[in-house]
């Protein structure tokens, strides 16, 4: 049988969860019945050395790179919709932004069965106008109603040229189907793929804390792994951590990312006075280690489409605390295998303190999870190559 030529485009295997689960999804594919084709704006990235020997990672597009200069690609599309007309709403300033950078992105003349851009954004546009394919599909890892580019009237135009849009959660769907019903028979839910055999195995059998502080076992760890982005809700922990900190709770927070927010967020810690409680490490290319071995995982953001880490912590069986951001209950089940605060920092304090003082509970969230959460790689793939061969 012949093999099924399939194409993702990415802007860069740089960091953060979407980027995680294109690495995760390319190591589950089938070679056998696939030649997979990955094009990268950047050819850079933490994940980058995690992408299978049998992917052919297409060569850079030089022509936009010589025009960016130092390669910063990213930076330099933001600061060119940024400094179009104040006036102009996000959808206009992205329409200028491709309607007279698109001639720098060269098209890839190969004809696939099947093309992925793998984010919204400029790998959607470049899929719709530079790419042949049979089959075009699209990926939503946010919930787009909260998006920070909401702009529905132009992504409509490009989202009427793909036979399939794939979103990481029921409730991003949900969302998704409201703001464009038309393409509601279009949209499909995939979870982002996570293998529990590997994050124990990368998780290891000792306590990194151990090295890390004096009277391990007098300390409270909590463990964050989110990029630096206010979204991300620093601000409530930080807060509600300061409260912690006055009830007497010896803590200690582990940050672990990266973003454009840090200089903020760093400033808000020094504000609250958990500075000498804060350890931020930056992006770790194995973070599980240290969700393992904290006490309790925290993520306190605004709005998620679904968090890979949180995914993450459940199968590293930890202590979850989450805010009730609009997809939550697509992860977490509140007192079964994880609290759900408020977005806010009195109802966040109110459950670090839960998990630090109820035992018994903290039994019974890590047993749920021990017996209820598993890796969900044969699902999905299941899912995914039905998309594609049918």
């Amino acid at each position: 049988m012949k093999k099924k030529r399939i194409l993702f485009i990415c802007f860069n295997m740089g960091k953060g969860g979407v980027l995680k689960s294109l690495a995760n999804l390319l190591n589950c594919i089938d070679y056998s019945l696939y030649n997979v084709d990955l094009f990268l704006f950047e050819k850079k990235g933490m994940f980058l050395s995690q992408i299978p020997k049998e992917v052919n990672v297409l060569d850079e597009n030089k022509r936009l790179r010589e025009h960016l200069l130092d390669g910063k690609i990213y930076e330099v599309i933001m600061a060119t919709i940024n400094a179009k007309k104040k006036y102009q709403s996000i959808e206009e300033k992205w329409l200028n932004f491709w309607k007279y950078n698109k001639r720098l992105y060269q098209k890839n003349n190969n004809e696939y069965d099947v093309a992925i851009s793998y984010n919204d954004g400029i790998e959607l546009y470049y899929l719709v106008d530079c790419i042949k394919a049979k089959k075009k599909i699209g990926y939503n890892h946010i919930d787009y109603s909260n998006s920070l580019t909401y702009k529905p009237n132009l992504d409509r135009k490009y989202y009427n040229a793909l036979d399939y849009i794939i979103t990481v959660s029921n409730t991003c769907a949900l969302q998704l189907k409201k703001i464009f019903p038309e393409y509601s028979d279009k949209i499909r839910v995939v979870e982002n793929i996570v293998k529990k055999e590997n994050l124990i195995s990368m998780a290891g059998q000792l306590d990194p804390y151990e090295q890390m502080f004096q009277n391990r076992k007098n300390i409270f760890v909590i463990v964050t792994v989110a990029g630096l982005y206010m979204r991300k809700g620093y601000d409530i922990s930080a807060e509600a951590l300061k409260n912690i900190k006055m009830k007497g709770y010896n803590f200690r927070w582990i940050i672990i990312g990266t973003g454009p927010d840090e200089d903020k967020i760093l400033s808000i810690i020094r504000e609250v006075g958990i500075e000498n409680e804060v350890v931020l490490m930056h992006e770790q290319s194995n973070p599980y280690q240290y969700i393992r071995w904290a006490n309790l995982f925290m993520l306190t953001s605004y709005a998620e489409g679904k968090s890979m880490a949180v995914e993450e912590a459940k199968l590293l069986e930890k202590p979850i605390i989450i805010t009730n951001y609009s997809s939550a209950s697509d992860q977490i089940k509140d007192e079964f295998n994880g609290l759900i605060a408020e977005i806010s920092s009195e109802s966040i304090t109110e459950k670090i303190e839960e998990i630090i003082n109820n035992k018994l509970l903290v039994n019974n969230l890590t047993n749920n999870l021990k017996l209820n959460c598993f890796s969900n790689e044969e699902e999905n793939m299941k899912k995914i190559y039905d998309i594609w061969d049918n």
